[in-house]
């Protein structure tokens, strides 16, 4: 009931061959019936428990990599509306009590935090990129050089029969970790200066209090996606070696962002 690929040598059942939407789950982006927004959250949710995850996520099933854009495209598009609306809003309430009088001016700049809120916050309360756009950076920088970072893994790929597009697989389903992290660090600074304090967003992996555990915990939780994908996914040769490698690669990628990031604000 085994087969094997004539043109990598990948070994598979025939029958996921035979039955793909026996093989690929139904609430899978890459299900055959193809995508949609019950798909996509339920896929969201579901990749931030990893040890049941890739279980039934497996290297032989077809990639649909429209289906997998669609999924990055709804992520990114969450984690910016959530973000903007938390810098909006604690915006409007810091300009009502320090800025302009006039309410026009306040709805200009909260609606101006909603479109970017990532770089510097309007009437000159930050210069350059904002805590908010570092600490969005340093948790999506990880997520993007994890799977550049297996590139160098020529030979171990080759041997695993490991091709671009899972390693885009596994780029795309890790996703939603870094998106949590993110928007939750902005959403617990934003209540607290709502309680008291002036605009204390997110000072990542440098600050003290409890955004800097959260961003912690998702990095946790970002890399224990990935332990899953090395060693039951992609199924890779000396899997601990491989993972330590890459975390420490994408650790330094973090680290480097957000200090460049930091510096570009000087």
């Amino acid at each position: 009931m085994r087969g094997i690929c004539s043109e990598c040598g990948l070994g598979f059942e025939w029958g996921e061959v035979l039955h793909p939407t026996r093989s690929v789950p139904k609430w899978a982006v890459e299900h055959s019936q193809g995508f949609t927004l019950g798909r996509g959250a339920s896929c969201f949710v579901r990749s931030l428990q990893p040890w049941n995850f890739w279980k039934r996520i497996r290297i032989e099933q077809p990639i649909r990599l429209r289906a997998l854009a669609w999924f990055v495209g709804l992520d990114l598009l969450v984690m910016h509306l959530c973000v903007g609306l938390a810098v909006s809003v604690v915006t409007f309430i810091e300009l009502g009590r320090w800025g302009p009088s006039s309410l026009p001016q306040w709805l200009w700049e909260a609606s101006h935090s909603l479109l970017w809120p990532y770089s510097s916050l309007p009437g000159g309360w930050y210069w350059g990129a904002s805590e908010v756009g570092v600490q969005c950076l340093a948790l999506l920088s990880a997520a993007v050089a994890m799977p550049i970072a297996f590139m160098v893994l020529g030979d171990t790929l080759a041997k695993a029969k490991v091709r671009k597009v899972h390693l885009l697989r596994a780029f795309a389903l890790t996703l939603p970790a870094p998106v949590v992290g993110s928007v939750a660090g902005v959403l617990v600074n934003a209540r607290f200066s709502f309680w008291g304090g002036g605009l204390e967003f997110f000072r990542p992996l440098l600050g003290l209090g409890v955004e800097v555990w959260i961003t912690w915990a998702a990095l946790l939780l970002f890399f224990w996606s990935w332990w899953m994908i090395v060693s039951r996914y992609l199924r890779l040769e000396q899997p601990r070696s491989v993972m330590l490698a890459m975390t420490t690669i994408a650790l330094l990628t973090s680290f480097a962002s957000v200090t460049w990031v930091s510096l570009a604000a000087w």
